[in-house]
């Protein structure tokens, strides 16, 4: 398809910047999945890597493909432009080269991604995580941990509500009174309050009230005439 773009078009290809642009597109998205299959076989083809690698090379391969579509749809030279919008635009959308990932295949992935394994471990290798668990990526760290920890400890409250020894609740005040019934102890209710309280500091976000926000407010802009000159 670059030979018929740089045959047909000639030196216009160059002012053509986003025709360019997504033949540049395909050639990075072809690197990346080249990328993906090295590393899926260069750790040895482990069946807990395929969800990624597939996710991966199907995001690329969509990528690839919607780049092409673009190519077919914008083709517009003489004689031929016709031909690359109408039956080539039209083949290619019959043979595709890929589609987006489906929802289950990301959802495969997103729960990889939450267990707390060698895996995880593996894929974020290099990436620096502080020892200081107040900020940053530290405090994210913290958080998840923590909150892996107290999962089996919320399956045995839900279940406990299942069968009727917990009424259902959420907060301090339910925690307590699930101790009182004997449901968890005072030490894994402290765990559960310690993971909660990570959770939420971990999610927060900036923010600022009315006067912080009118505080900071810039002043309209007012154009100099003068300037020009």
């Amino acid at each position: 398809m670059a030979d018929f773009a740089m045959g047909l078009l000639g030196g216009k290809l160059k002012v053509k910047e986003k025709l360019t642009g997504r033949f540049a597109d395909i050639l990075s998205w072809m690197f990346i999945a080249t990328a993906v299959l090295r590393r899926f076989k260069a750790e040895g083809c482990r069946e807990e890597d395929r969800p990624f690698a597939e996710y991966s090379l199907q995001v690329a391969f969509s990528e690839i493909q919607r780049s092409f579509d673009g190519i077919f749809d914008n083709f517009d030279v003489p004689l031929l432009g016709w031909f690359f919008k109408g039956p080539i635009r039209w083949w290619s959308g019959l043979n595709t080269i890929g589609i987006a990932p489906k929802d289950s295949l990301g959802q495969a992935v997103v729960s990889s991604m939450l267990a707390d394994t060698d895996q995880r471990d593996r894929f974020t290798s290099g990436i620096y995580v502080p020892e200081d668990t107040s900020t940053g990526m530290g405090r994210i760290e913290a958080a998840f941990h923590a909150v892996k920890k107290a999962e089996g400890l919320e399956k045995k409250l839900r279940k406990a509500v299942k069968a009727k020894k917990l009424a259902k609740g959420r907060g301090a005040e339910w925690l307590e009174m699930a101790a009182t019934q004997g449901v968890i102890s005072q030490e894994e209710k402290a765990q559960l309050l310690e993971a909660e309280k990570l959770r939420w500091d971990a999610i927060q976000v900036d923010d600022f009230n009315w006067d912080a926000y009118t505080a900071t407010t810039a002043k309209p802009y007012v154009r100099d005439p003068s300037a020009a000159k």
